[in-house]
């Protein structure tokens, strides 16, 4: 197998062969590194970018924006995930169109053509993220072939999750994403800051519109189905 770590730094230097030992050692490890705490309940949106059965985000802009230009339009997604350490985290992704990923300014993932084409085939793709809180954005174009793509964890036990990265939706699972921008167009965002002082509108929404205030709590969330009432 050749050189691993040095026989100073393995636990047989400390515990020997006691396997209760051994098992104790890595227990409290464990423990101290994962403290108890109460479940996590985070709020997320179905108007917006949400996960699918499979655990991966899906966006799929093709069905939200028929009638949006064949080319020259893009959408950047904005997200943030910690990290405990350096480390890497792994995507499946498959691109119904143009799509690249950037991992903390750098390019971590871009898709060519036959990944377009062939929007059924995923690729597993690792990229390396830093201690702390790292900065994932997302571009897609439309073309022909489409407009968004799926992507995330594959795997259920490791329920990787994003978060978004701006003041008013501190705690919220997901991306939020922008209008429609042109091709040369370079955001400047940085996790934590307000929505106020980004220069495009970002979505989902989270104000009610002007038409909509007017209405009532119950209309908002209902509609006003003839013959049906709520209590």
């Amino acid at each position: 197998m050749g050189y691993y770590f040095d026989d100073s730094q393995s636990i047989n230097a400390y515990e020997g062969t006691d396997p209760q030992a051994i098992i104790s050692s890595l227990a409290y490890r464990y423990m101290g590194q994962n403290l108890k705490h109460g479940l996590y309940y985070r709020a997320y949106t179905n108007n917006g970018i949400v996960r699918t059965t499979d655990y991966r985000y899906l966006v799929d802009f093709k069905q939200d924006f028929p009638l949006t230009a064949r080319t020259r339009n893009v959408y950047g997604h904005f997200t943030k995930f910690y990290s405990a350490g350096k480390s890497s985290f792994g995507w499946d992704i498959n691109c119904f169109g143009p799509m690249v990923v950037y991992v903390n300014g750098e390019v971590a993932y871009k898709s060519d053509i036959f990944k377009e084409r062939y929007s059924e085939t995923s690729t597993r793709v690792f990229m390396d993220v830093e201690e702390g809180w790292n900065d994932i954005r997302i571009q897609f174009k439309k073309t022909k072939a489409g407009f968004g793509g799926q992507f995330g964890t594959w795997i259920g036990k490791w329920d990787m999750y994003t978060l978004m990265p701006t003041k008013e939706r501190d705690g919220q699972e997901g991306f939020v994403f922008t209008e429609l921008v042109p091709d040369d167009y370079v955001p400047e965002f940085e996790i934590g800051m307000s929505e106020k002082d980004f220069d495009k509108k970002l979505y989902p929404v989270i104000n009610w519109s002007d038409d909509e205030m007017k209405k009532g709590q119950l209309t908002r969330m209902f509609g006003t189905p003839n013959g049906q009432y709520t209590q």
